[in-house]
């Protein structure tokens, strides 16, 4: 217990704080399955009777919270059994909660009897036992007149009766009423829950769950609450346009469009219908390739972690196919010309860096011998609530390539269950998890989307993406023939051969692309290249603090660099940063030709536009406005190849950059 309320006050003392932090796990790989015994086939086991590093297949633990739940990566509480043995318990994986709360009582209150499956006891990393559970499917939360709480006696302490349930209903409504003011959503869903479990046939109720699923974007959750509150009453606007707003987060447009001209012909004037109708009515041209690229970016700056709202696309030539070596990928059916829109896809799940609560945080995953991000361990544990919100999206989610390192049952039974498998969602995500990659480096993080994880990889692919919130869009790079494979690549053209083949090895990716093949056939090259990079990389402080003694060091390094490869992409880095040292002495001239070497060594589109447009900068800081028009131009030809062809939209890009 004093360790708990210590770890407690560090949780209030840190919360906000932004030093790094790094958590070391090491688990059994069977504490991540759900339970897969029927519960009446269980047996019950006590806390003393708990072995140390042990997963107790087919028990279940029977304990009542006697603490304040805070949370760091997971829930801490501290529980009791039945014959009065404590013990800490950490439930990951638990809550939507993104970061460190220091009171998490309406999730657990006080009191709560919880059972949980297959507990796993072990050493944490400060020394001390714990009884941990990874798989939320395997917690049960019981009520008070569960009757396996029967003759089950607790201490004098234990939950008090509950008041008349009567009198309960416009109170917990009320207090769900406030936390959906306070945008504490899954709080306020578990008090309409409540509510409901006391009157089920409560309109109001079920369509203001509704808009709090819907603010989770657990789409079928709130479908179903609309639906059921319009089967009480078939007039009621407010359950109507809930169920409009379900539908277009489902995606089904065309039955959105259906439900707001109900809406519209119950009330004429009701504006919320007419804009909406508008914003579906765009969605089903989004469907089509039609977008406002302008718009969505405008759209996407008004947001710190932007989450959008437009429609999905793929291109109608583009088939899924068995590729030799590569298992499923993309494949034209027919030819698509360059700068084509093949892909627009919304995030299944996204985390953004600038929505964590410790930026550099970092956990080491011993039985992967990993390193994960913040950002990556809190999209894997929304990716776990949502499947477990909403079991309909395992469907989806599980066409997903999981690397083949988790036995046929497993897949099947989770797939056709209400379990969610941990270690299954792990190693998904592992494997098709995209940074972020926005062209005017805004909105870090990364993300796991559907359609995009189709395509294989190449470092010189044929394609080229860029993210614009959680939307990615995909367009072709080059011709693509009929019958080509569409590739994309997982890593960056630019990166050394060595940085490459790290970021390829956590895919399981030998890459056979040209560039790769012809970088093996001279590995001693590249082993100096990285070297050189490697000593300009280190010299990052000092570039950034204008010393003006890195010049000299950074002319020796790219010169030693061309000396072993003239037009080597590993320059990128050593030009980009001597011309942004020479731009900031106002050295402007000096500054454009080394952007424009720059510009003729990247591999990536979106390096090549950066270069490109920031040598039209330095041309116009020097007032050359012939070469400034010659630059700015071909800047805006690579744009509409590659991004969109949109003058808007370049022009936002090139303000928001502060480019000209």
């Amino acid at each position: 217990m004093k360790q708990h309320y210590s770890a407690l006050k560090s949780v209030e003392l840190t919360l906000g704080d932004n030093t790094f932090t790094s958590q070391f796990t090491n688990i059994d790989n069977n504490a991540l399955r759900a339970s897969t015994t029927n519960f009446k086939s269980m047996k019950p086991i006590t806390i003393d009777e708990l072995l140390l590093n042990h997963v107790h297949k087919g028990k279940y633990l029977l304990c009542r919270s006697i603490a304040q739940p805070f949370k760091m990566t997971a829930i801490s509480l501290i529980v009791e059994d039945r014959n009065g043995a404590v013990e800490k318990l950490s439930l990951y994986n638990y809550s939507n909660h993104a970061g460190y709360f220091s009171d998490l009582s309406h999730l657990i209150p006080n009191g709560a009897m919880l059972i949980i499956k297959d507990p796993y006891y072990k050493i944490a990393s400060d020394g001390l036992r714990l009884i941990r559970c990874d798989n939320p499917s395997n917690v049960c939360l019981l009520k008070s007149n569960d009757p396996l709480l029967k003759e089950i006696n607790f201490g004098s302490d234990s939950t008090t009766e509950p008041m008349n349930e009567s009198n309960l209903v416009e109170m917990i409504k009320q207090q769900g009423n406030q936390c959906f003011k306070d945008k504490d959503y899954d709080s306020a869903i578990e008090l309409y829950s409540k509510a409901l479990s006391i009157d089920n046939k409560h309109v109001i109720i079920l369509a203001n769950r509704s808009l709090a699923y819907a603010h989770l974007r657990q789409w079928y959750n709130a479908l179903s609450d609309a639906e059921n509150a319009l089967n009480i009453e078939s007039n009621d606007l407010r359950a109507l346009y809930r169920k409009a707003k379900a539908l277009h987060g489902l995606k089904r447009y065309e039955e959105e469009v259906d439900a707001l001209l109900r809406g519209v012909q119950k009330d004429p004037q009701n504006k919320e219908f007419h804009q909406s109708l508008i914003i579906a009515k765009q969605s089903i041209k989004e469907k089509s390739g039609s977008y406002k690229f302008s718009q969505i970016y405008e759209e996407s700056l008004s947001e710190e972690s932007p989450r959008l709202d437009h429609a999905d696309y793929s291109h109608p030539h583009l088939r899924r196919e068995s590729v030799e070596g590569k298992g499923l990928g993309l494949v034209a059916t027919e030819d698509i010309e360059e700068g084509t829109l093949l892909m627009a896809s919304k995030a299944f799940e996204i985390s953004y860096e600038n929505n964590t609560s410790f930026r550099s945080s970092m956990s080491f995953d011993w039985s992967r011998r990993k390193m994960y991000s913040q950002t990556h361990m809190e999209m894997v544990t929304s990716v776990i609530q949502r499947l477990k919100s909403e079991p309909q999206l395992k469907e989806i989610f599980y066409q997903l390539c999981d690397g083949e390192r988790i036995d046929m049952y497993t897949r099947l039974s989770d797939t056709h269950s209400d379990g969610v498998d941990v270690q299954r969602v792990q190693a998904i995500v592992d494997l098709n998890a995209f940074e972020t990659v926005s062209i005017d480096e805004s909105q870090k993080g990364c993300g796991l989307w559907i359609e995009p994880s189709f395509f294989n990889h190449s470092c010189i692919s044929n394609t080229c993406r860029h993210t614009i919130g959680d939307m990615m869009f995909v367009r072709a790079s080059t011709k693509i023939r009929s019958g080509d494979e569409v590739t994309l690549s997982y890593c960056d053209p630019d990166a050394s051969y060595n940085d490459r083949c790290r970021t390829l090895k956590s895919f399981h990716i030998t890459c056979q692309c040209t560039l790769c093949t012809e970088e093996r056939r001279s590995l001693d090259t590249q082993i100096a290249l990285q070297e050189l990079l490697n000593d300009a990389i280190d010299l990052k402080r000092q570039i950034q603090s204008q010393d003006p003694c890195v010049f000299p060091v950074l002319k020796r390094i790219i010169q030693l660099m061309k000396e072993l490869s003239p037009r080597s992409h590993e320059l990128l880095f050593p030009l980009t940063a001597l011309a942004a040292s020479y731009a900031r002495c106002g050295k402007f001239q000096e500054s454009s030709k080394l952007f424009e070497e720059a510009y003729s060594v990247s591999k990536n589109p979106i390096y090549t536009f950066r270069s490109a447009i920031h040598v039209a900068d330095q041309y116009q800081y020097a007032r050359d406005k012939t070469e400034w028009s010659r630059w700015y131009n071909m800047a805006k030809n690579i744009f509409s190849s590659n991004f969109a062809n949109d003058d808007l939209y370049f022009q936002q890009v090139a303000e928001r950059m502060s480019l000209y």
